[in-house]
């Protein structure tokens, strides 16, 4: 129905208002995660939509971070280079969620301008008991590395996980043992003062 287009526009809208907010209060500075589907990105002009919200919230390009899945150059290679390559000349970071789960070609890492590779839980969710799955980890941490792109492991819910990261060099992660979905107010309470540094959220 395509009903993300409208739906998308106002996620985005809030996440920014958000940041805002939190720099506001003398929180953070938090950098907030926006996933883009392919239909805005194929029958919408995300990159107008970003520029017009982050005006509207009043936030620097840096504290805003822009999610695709591989679908997004699955669908069409050329128009989502060309987004993603528009996002990040206007200081946008864009992450690549999912990874290892669709077709994970690695020539979409070698041609799009992703700044972050994220693990999926899937991978995550089995360490450190899984041999297969760690050397998965292994092998897309060094690959991101490689490639000099940072890495994010999604779906961490033990310290056993975290270490197992950290010693495989993947310091950026994201699950339920940080916390689960809150509320921005909730989620207030427990962001540090604010400083120079951008902490994703």
């Amino acid at each position: 129905t395509n009903m993300i287009i409208p739906m998308g526009d106002w996620i985005l809208a809030g996440a920014c208002r958000q940041a805002t907010a939190w720099r506001e209060a003398g929180l953070g500075p938090v950098a907030v995660s926006v996933n883009v589907s392919v239909a805005q990105i194929q029958h919408h002009d995300i990159v107008a939509s970003v520029e017009r919200e982050l005006a509207a919230a009043n936030l620097a390009p840096e504290y805003l971070h822009i999610e695709i899945t591989e679908n997004v150059m699955l669908s069409n290679f050329a128009e989502g280079l060309e987004v993603i390559t528009n996002l990040r000349r206007r200081g946008i970071e864009v992450l690549l969620d999912d990874f290892g789960t669709g077709y994970s070609s690695l020539s979409y890492l070698k041609n799009f301008p992703v700044d972050t590779v994220k693990i999926d839980q899937a991978f995550v969710r089995d360490i450190p008991e899984s041999t297969d799955d760690i050397a998965i980890v292994r092998a897309i941490v060094s690959m991101a590395h490689a490639l000099n792109l940072k890495v994010t492991a999604e779906g961490v819910a033990n310290q056993a996980q975290i270490e197992l990261l950290r010693q495989e060099g993947c310091y950026l992660l994201q699950g339920e043992h940080y916390g689960m979905p809150m509320p921005a107010e909730e989620l207030s309470r427990r962001l540090p003062p604010l400083s120079d540094n951008p902490v994703g959220a």
